[in-house]
């Protein structure tokens, strides 16, 4: 493995892990369930990281599939719970998703990581590394929103 690319393996394993303790035994009900019935929930953040996935190892060519990702862009208004796939279809997409993106993510090489993007993050570097480390934060942003959803909502958080 790649050795710069090596501390986003273990945030993205990290974060693999989190987004997997949030699914186990996760109702679609709860899934669904809005802090204040405003804001995000954690069924949305959930598909979302699998988005912010799917959409970067598009960068990098991990083949990663997501059918329904529009649902989960950024900036998207969100939808009544029946427009979304089932809490099993978005761990099933996560699940997939993932395992292509990380088998990848090992793979890449300097020239991979090196190349520059036609693509603009808000981020000086405009490297594919650059655009692996910002979705990476991107992404523990996500995952601490979760952890504090499932405080709000009466469960254990997921660390500590």
């Amino acid at each position: 493995m790649n050795p710069r690319v090596a501390p986003f393996v273990d945030l993205y394993n990290l974060n693999t892990n989190l987004v997997n303790k949030t699914l186990k035994d996760l109702s679609n009900d709860t899934a669904h369930k809005r802090v204040n019935d405003t804001g995000s929930s954690l069924h949305w953040i959930i598909g979302h990281i699998a988005n912010s996935r799917h959409y970067v190892g598009g960068l990098f060519n991990a083949g990663t599939e997501f059918e329904k990702s529009e649902l989960f862009n950024g900036g998207t208004p969100l939808k009544e719970p029946s427009a979304y796939p089932p809490i099993p279809e978005i761990k099933k997409t996560f699940e997939n998703v993932s395992e292509k993106f990380m088998k990848r993510l090992e793979e890449l090489t300097d020239d991979d990581i090196n190349k520059k993007l036609e693509n603009k993050l808000p981020v000086k570097d405009e490297t594919m590394l650059a655009a692996i480390s910002f979705f990476s934060l991107h992404e523990s942003y996500h995952v601490g929103q979760l952890s504090y959803i499932r405080r709000q909502l009466g469960f254990d958080g997921l660390t500590g």
